[in-house]
Parts: structure tokens; C-alpha cells; sequence
């Protein structure tokens, strides 16, 4: 009874064993170490044995290895896609990024460094899609804050904070101090002005200006309202068609009066 016993506990410690060889003989059979650049690249590839990319997605870029080569190619990969954990090293050891792939897609946290150590740059990635990034200055400041939801962007800076939505080619883009007020409202086209610019100031508008193509085609001019971007509430569209009802009412009563004094 004994000798069956420890009998099954050799048979399974040889089982573990062989399987946790398999384990590192297969990871080892996957690290690439790659020079491109001026850097030095540690990184995994896909098992060419396991189910690669059904499915490209057109407006994401996937990594890939060939011929000693890492190839960035939006909407494709001709080779092993890249897979788990990447670093690359500066020529003096140092780090330069260091990041995880999920079948030849950015995912995850990537970290970006300069060639003295410095933290450059931080980004936030799900399966290829940029969702927010953090840039830092030469003293390790936070200096540009990027957030991606949907088609708008919302950038902070050490002095504004900029909204920006997408419509087809035309950017909409809504700048605020840093008290979230409202100091500028612009259309760009081809990263040229294309459309009205308002400027605001406290809260209230000062001017528009209208373009084309970058081009000034209407000059600048005060107008009475405070449109800043926002949408207004059903209460206070209500009291504005109010306040334009009593108005009307009361130029009547003023036109009768008048016509009544001439008689």
C-alpha cells in the first residue's frame, strides 16, 4: 500500500517537472533580442502554434517580427505578431520603453524613458486603442494630460484644458482656463481654422471671427450672447421664449397707446 502510494507521488512529481520544462523551453522559444534603431529590443512572440488574429481591425496598428525586423502596419501583420512583455534599452543600458503587446496590440500600461532616466511619457492602452496619456517635463512634472473617450479628447496642460470632438473631417475644439471657464471655441479643418472662433472672456463673448480654409473671411464682430459650447437647459430655453412673449406683449400695448394719443 505504501510503495503505491509514493509510487503515485513520483509519477506526479515526474509529470510537474516535465510539464514546467515544456513551460521554459517554450518561453525561451519565443523571446526575441533584436538591435533596430540604436536600441536593443527584448520581446515575445506569438506561438506560432496557437490561434493568431482572425481579424484585423483597419484603424489599429499591430506589431509583428520578420526577418530580424520589428514592423509597426495599421489594419495588418505579414509575420509572428508580438505577444507579452517588451523592452528596449538605450546604447548606454538604459531604458527606453517597456510595455505588454496582447496578439501584436499595445495593451496595458507602456512606460517611456529619456536617455538619462528621466520619465518621459506614460500611456494607457486597450487591445490598440490609446485611451489616455501622460507627458512629463525634463523635472519629472506632469506638463500635458491627454484623455480619449469616444470620439472627444480632453487635453490638460499647465494652463488650459482643451475639449475636442471629431465630426467627420471637422474638429471641434473648446478651450478653458484653469477654472473651467470657457476662453475660446474653435472649428478646424485639416488642423486649419475652418468655421466660427469665439472668444470669451469671464464667461461672456467677445468676438466671433469666421474662416475658411485658415483663411479670415468675415472680420471680427461683438455678438450680445454668452454661447460657450454647452448645451442649454429646457428651463431656460422656456423662460428666454417667456421673456420674448412678455416683450412682444408689451410693444403691442405701447403701439395701441400710441394710436390711441393721436386720436
Amino acid at each position: 500500500m505504501n510503495t503505491m502510494k509514493y509510487l503515485i507521488i513520483f509519477l506526479t512529481f515526474l509529470t510537474w517537472t516535465s510539464l514546467f520544462s515544456q513551460k521554459q523551453l517554450g518561453d525561451y522559444y519565443l523571446k526575441r533580442n533584436v538591435k533596430q534603431d540604436g536600441q536593443q529590443f527584448q520581446f515575445s512572440v506569438l506561438d506560432e502554434d496557437k490561434h493568431g488574429i482572425w481579424f484585423h481591425s483597419k484603424s489599429k496598428f499591430y506589431y509583428w517580427y520578420k526577418a530580424q525586423k520589428v514592423i509597426s502596419t495599421q489594419g495588418g501583420s505579414a509575420g509572428v505578431v508580438l505577444n507579452g512583455d517588451l523592452e528596449s534599452f538605450y546604447p548606454n543600458k538604459q531604458l527606453y520603453q517597456q510595455g505588454q503587446f496582447k496578439k501584436g496590440l499595445k495593451n496595458g500600461s507602456w512606460l517611456y524613458w529619456r536617455n538619462d532616466g528621466t520619465l518621459r511619457l506614460e500611456e494607457d492602452w486597450n487591445h490598440g486603442k490609446l485611451k489616455a496619456f501622460i507627458a512629463y517635463d525634463e523635472n519629472g512634472k506632469e506638463s500635458t494630460r491627454e484623455t480619449y473617450k469616444g470620439q472627444r479628447k480632453y487635453s490638460e496642460s499647465s494652463d488650459t484644458i482643451v475639449s475636442s470632438k471629431r465630426n467627420g473631417k471637422i474638429v471641434n475644439l473648446i478651450i478653458k482656463d484653469e477654472a473651467g471657464q470657457v476662453v475660446r471655441i474653435e472649428n478646424r479643418k485639416d488642423k486649419e481654422l475652418h468655421g466660427k472662433v469665439k472668444t470669451f472672456e469671464n464667461g461672456k463673448l467677445l468676438a466671433t471671427e469666421k474662416y475658411k480654409n485658415g483663411i479670415l473671411i468675415e472680420p471680427e464682430k461683438a455678438e450680445p450672447d454668452t454661447d460657450t459650447g454647452e448645451k442649454e437647459s429646457w428651463w431656460r430655453k422656456l423662460f428666454k421664449k417667456k421673456e420674448k412673449s412678455e416683450s412682444s406683449k408689451k410693444d403691442k400695448k405701447k403701439e395701441k397707446g400710441a394710436k390711441k394719443k393721436k386720436k
